[in-house]
């Protein structure tokens, strides 16, 4: 199915529109037209489990990392540096607006951090003996 992208929400999700209820599409990103295949979650929510970017955004980037889309730890990876600090401007803003009843306030631009990209670790410590990890890693 062939949906297009319309707004983007706040885990950094695409959400695109199928017979007037929203479908939430991971690695997707605003104006983009992509091939998904849809399921109903655990929730009753749409989401499109993404197939093909058909027409991608200006901002779309190829993911630096090579475990993106597998571990869990990053989201934003595919959009461009200047695009991940816009969403997340726009994530504080629209927090505030909505849950803090707050109108018309302006958000200050995200603060760039370096390095840009492989911010996450793994740390591993003893514990009883056995050996315990903690970081982000694909589902098991």
């Amino acid at each position: 199915m062939r949906l297009n992208v319309s707004r983007v929400g706040s885990d950094a999700e695409g959400i695109a529109y199928y017979d007037n209820k929203p479908v939430y599409i991971y690695y997707s990103y605003l104006g983009e037209l992509v091939e998904v295949d849809l399921r109903t979650n655990s929730r009753g929510a749409l989401e499109g489990d993404l197939r093909k970017v058909i027409k991608p955004s200006k901002h779309r980037i190829e993911a630096q990392c090579p475990y993106y889309g597998v571990c869990g730890g990053c989201n934003l990876m595919h959009m461009t540096y200047a695009a991940q600090l816009n969403f997340k401007q726009n994530t504080v803003k629209e927090t505030l607006e909505r849950i803090g009843s707050l109108k018309n306030i302006k958000v200050g631009q995200t603060c760039s951090k370096r390095p840009l990209w492989f911010l996450w670790a793994f740390k591993s410590w003893k514990l009883g003996g056995e050996e315990r990890k903690m970081g982000f890693g694909e589902d098991e």
